[in-house]
């Protein structure tokens, strides 16, 4: 008997009961599954950044081929995202999907790494939303002869200004996400209905406007003439027309960039309504319908203001801005500058604002969304403190979870104010590539854990004899892995500085290394934490 007791000290316990609740609630419907879809690509993010950096820095760069080719390989992605949906109908997206098919510690760090760049990209959005509001309050001044709108102005444009409005985005976002999703995508439904009903509007506006008012009004607004402007970006390398391959294939990177971040939608999986279906149909929605907005907006734009004359007022902000106008050239503003500050145009102005304004700002309560049910799942598979992964049995809010995404978000937010040096995408690279992992990982998955394939509803979805979820994924790999060079060798979008990525690398490791640890100790105590990543995770 002895022998038989001391035998049993050596049998490891489970770290965690099989169905412990995280204490989530499915309320989120296939309509809201979209919008959280649809706020993870951002229309306005995308014409914004596409209009500007398209004509200006991509000479021969064609914008309506780089938007095909991007919405293409975007789907491939959503679809492929949407088998790893339909197995883990979870909460934690790529974690979850990395630690049962993968390496748990491996899951960690990358996640780790994927939510704390993304908990950035409020920061990044700045680069529009700083010189909207101070464009806004210039017009508004002009508009109303206010003085103080004109210092509003000046100041928006300052370091302090910068972090005192990204502070109070992200703090509306978090101050609504305490009572819950609903509230939450609540919120992005109202962004969502404020941007696409002015993008309507301003479309029918632009239709029915005329360049020869545009280029009236731009020769008062800078004191140079169309001519002007474009011989002195000539003048100073701008280069212009033609074809150009290898340039739209640069350029879709202000198209992916917002198109491949669909898929946070499955972050949220354990509290979609049917998530099988809906999360499925959101995905393969949100790219179609933000591809189309995108297309239909920029024809409107284009008809009125010239691409060569949007690139040379890109490019001489850089180069020559006296000859650009008084804040960046992005389209909100040029559209002020189309229709003015007086009448009925004023009325088209503020409307080019605040629909602007809308898809910029949706932006953040996606990714306070997405961050603090990536922390929540690390909490619930026992790899943080317990209390990270307390659930508000009201509102069913993860709320450590969430002052820990905001605190991500607000600490760059404060670092990019303060240090504009940093202000580059660079850490796109390293996210392309974790959606890249996440896609080779789920190339081999039908194959590698039949056992939880075989639980799914996917299961028999076979072409010609092979899952069809390893087809996709293989694409998606092939996808992600083109896009990680591209975005690397495009010194426009990402600059030239690769410490951030080298800096990222180090975190994966390290956060291995605790993971490994981690699990060292626990099975010292008698515990075994693997088993967690043997099943299907808890909700």
């Amino acid at each position: 008997m002895a022998e038989v007791g001391a035998s049993d000290k050596t049998v490891l316990r489970p770290a965690a009961p099989v169905r412990q609740k995280s204490g989530l609630v499915r309320s989120a419907s296939g309509f809201d599954a979209f919008v959280f879809s649809l706020s993870g690509i951002s229309v306005g993010i995308m014409f914004e950044w596409s209009s500007f950096f398209g004509p200006g820095f991509y000479p021969g760069g064609s914008e309506a081929l780089a938007l095909l080719i991007s919405v293409a390989a975007a789907l491939v992605i959503a679809v492929a995202y949407r088998y790893w949906g339909q197995i883990f109908p979870r909460s934690g997206g790529d974690y979850v999907f990395l630690s049962r098919g993968f390496h748990p510690g491996f899951a960690l760090g990358a996640n780790f790494v994927y939510c704390w760049i993304l908990m950035v990209s409020p920061a990044f959005a700045m680069s529009i939303m700083q010189p909207l509001l101070s464009a806004f309050a210039s017009a508004l001044a002009a508009a109303t002869g206010w003085h103080f709108l004109t210092s509003l102005s000046t100041w928006f444009e300052t370091n302090v200004g910068y972090a005192v409005i990204g502070s109070v985005d992200l703090l509306i976002a978090a101050a609504i996400a305490v009572f819950g999703l609903r509230r939450a995508i609540g919120y992005m439904k109202l962004l969502f209905f404020v941007g696409l009903g002015g993008e309507v509007i301003l479309v029918i506006a632009l239709l029915f406007s005329h360049t020869s008012t545009f280029l009236t009004h731009l020769h008062a607004a800078t004191g140079f003439s169309a001519a002007q402007i474009e011989h002195k970006a000539v003048s100073t390398g701008y280069a212009h027309g033609g074809f150009d391959l290898f340039n739209t294939l640069k350029l879709t990177n202000w198209y992916v960039t917002s198109l491949f971040f669909a898929a946070l939608l499955l972050y949220i999986g354990g509290e979609i309504k049917n998530a099988a279906r809906n999360i499925g149909r959101a995905l393969i929605a949100a790219v179609v319908f933000s591809g189309v907005a995108a297309f239909v907006w920029a024809v409107a734009y284009n008809n009125v203001i010239p691409t060569f004359l949007q690139g040379a007022l890109a490019w001489n902000s850089t180069a020559a801005p006296s000859y650009s106008t008084a804040s960046l050239p992005y389209p909100h503003q040029l559209m002020a500058i189309l229709w003015g500050t007086s009448g009925g145009g004023l009325t088209l102005t503020i409307i080019a604002f605040l629909a602007t304004l809308a898809w910029v700002t949706i932006w953040t309560p996606l990714v306070l969304s997405f961050a603090q049910r990536g922390i929540l799942a690390w909490a619930l598979d026992g790899l943080t403190p317990r209390w990270v992964g307390r659930v508000n049995e009201r509102y069913h809010t993860p709320i450590p979870a969430l002052i820990i995404a905001f605190l991500m978000g607000e600490s760059f937010m404060l670092w990019f104010a303060f240090d504009p040096g940093t202000r580059t995408i660079v850490l796109l690279v390293p996210l392309f590539v974790g959606i890249g992992i996440t896609m080779l990982v789920g190339t081999f998955f039908p194959y590698v854990r039949k056992d939880l394939i075989a639980q799914s509803t996917v299961a028999d979805k076979k072409w010609f004899g092979i899952h069809r979820m390893s087809i996709l994924c293989g694409a998606g790999t092939v996808i992600m892995g083109f896009w990680s060079w591209i975005m690397w060798d495009d010194t426009v979008a990402s600059g030239t500085d690769r410490t951030p990525i080298w800096v990222t690398i180090g975190i994966v490791v390290a956060i291995t290394i605790y993971y490994l640890c981690l699990r060292a100790y626990k099975r010292h105590e008698g515990e075994d934490i693997t088993v967690t990543f043997k099943r299907i995770p808890i909700e």
